[in-house]
């Protein structure tokens, strides 16, 4: 936090230097855990590790200033959204094989968060005999476990998969491990106490459980 803090210091003084004075994007790498989970490191599908700070400066996008939104967002959602910004051509009008969605409604109405429903990360993991281990990250054609999180409003899902890396494929029928964890009442928390709990094996969940898995699934097929 105090190095993002020294950066975003530096960028607001030189920041009138600049060529277009009028617009500011700041991006941060994702988050770090500091002990959290019982981990050190940032190779994981835990919220904490997977937050990243955005700030957008856009004036001309009146109805956004002064405001801070809870939309889902992705890193890949990052071009499209700079573009649509910029006033370029849509990406994907250009033949762009992109996965990311623009996030300019939310400039025109902060408050309009229900375009994205989800977002999405994966995290390869080295060896099926200690699925614990998450170092050091092994190349694709070494991969042995893969697992996708899918984030919505309420809840994150993990699945971890069995992983063929001679054929670089993810085997979806070969579940390793699920987890759910529970976000009703997050306040943006970094380490929310809902991620301590894996609440997959409620009886309560199965059916949320179910269409998160779904989720998982389109989300594989479609990368």
């Amino acid at each position: 936090m105090r190095s993002l803090t020294t950066q975003l210091s530096l960028a607001h003084q030189f920041h009138p230097k600049l060529a277009f004075p009028n617009t500011k994007r700041t991006l941060s790498p994702s988050g770090w855990q500091l002990g959290e989970h019982d981990t050190w490191a940032k190779m994981t599908n835990f919220e904490v590790a997977l937050r990243t700070p955005l700030i957008i400066r856009a004036p001309w996008m009146t109805a956004s200033i002064g405001r801070v939104t809870s939309v889902l967002a992705e890193a890949v959602d990052f071009y499209p959204t700079l573009a649509a910004l910029a006033g370029l051509p849509d990406p994907i009008t250009e033949m762009q094989e992109l996965n990311g969605t623009s996030l300019l409604p939310v400039f025109v109405n902060p408050d309009d968060i229900n375009f994205k429903s989800a977002a999405y990360s994966q995290f390869a993991k080295p060896s099926r005999g200690n699925p614990y281990a998450f170092w050091p990250t092994p190349a694709r054609n070494a991969t042995e476990i893969m697992g996708y999180s899918v984030r919505v409003d309420d809840w994150r899902c993990t699945i971890w998969f069995g992983f063929d890396g001679k054929t670089v494929t993810v085997n979806t029928t070969d579940v390793i491990g699920i987890e759910l964890y529970d976000h009703r009442g997050d306040p943006g928390e970094l380490d929310w106490a809902g991620e301590h709990r894996n609440a997959a094996s409620d009886l309560g969940n199965a059916d949320l459980l179910s269409e998160l898995h779904g989720k998982i699934l389109d989300y594989i097929r479609l990368v």
